[in-house]
């Protein structure tokens, strides 16, 4: 079975990650199995990068002091000044600007009315338009339709007189 350079690129990458993991876990099974002698050793001889990777890096308490004290609490203005002028665009009334409610005027006021006049001209009027012309038009066809023999007859002659012109017309005889 032969295998492809870029599975077997795939397959050496997922082999050398496993056995990394696999190290890991070996090694800190070691360190930590029994007493703690090895990690308390690597502790006194490197105390900044143990106390940094005990403290996680100090995120935590870099997310408090800016996020949590700094914005949430102590800059709360901040915020509000931020949401009102630039998230909702102007005073917090919907009305033409930026921001959300500026797009909410804006899908309001004018694409709704927009839609209304398509829906009521164009839409209601092909409609009206429709029912207008058949409206008219049956009274001629009432009156060609009255129930008299005669009046189809003397219909469906009339008709054949005017195939018979059409054919000779279109035939040159005229």
């Amino acid at each position: 079975m032969t295998v492809s350079p870029a599975a077997a690129i795939r397959l050496s990458h997922s082999a050398s990650s496993t056995a990394i993991a696999a190290a890991g876990i070996l090694v800190a099974f070691r360190f930590y199995r029994g007493a703690f002698e090895i990690p308390n050793r690597l502790a006194a001889s490197f105390p900044g990068a143990y106390r940094t990777l005990l403290n996680k890096y100090w995120v935590d308490e870099l997310y408090g002091a800016v996020f949590v004290r700094g914005l949430a609490l102590g800059g709360g203005n901040a915020l509000h000044a931020n949401d009102r002028f630039v998230v909702d665009g102007s005073d917090g009334e919907v009305r033409p600007g930026l921001g959300v409610n500026g797009v909410a005027w804006g899908v309001r006021d004018v694409l709704a009315k927009a839609s209304n006049l398509w829906d009521r001209w164009v839409v209601d009027g092909a409609v009206n338009l429709t029912a207008f012309v058949l409206d008219n038009l049956s009274y001629a066809f009432r009156a060609v339709q009255n129930g008299l023999v005669q009046n189809y007859a003397l219909s469906m002659l009339i008709g054949l007189f005017l195939l018979i012109a059409a054919g000779r017309f279109r035939l040159g005889l005229y």
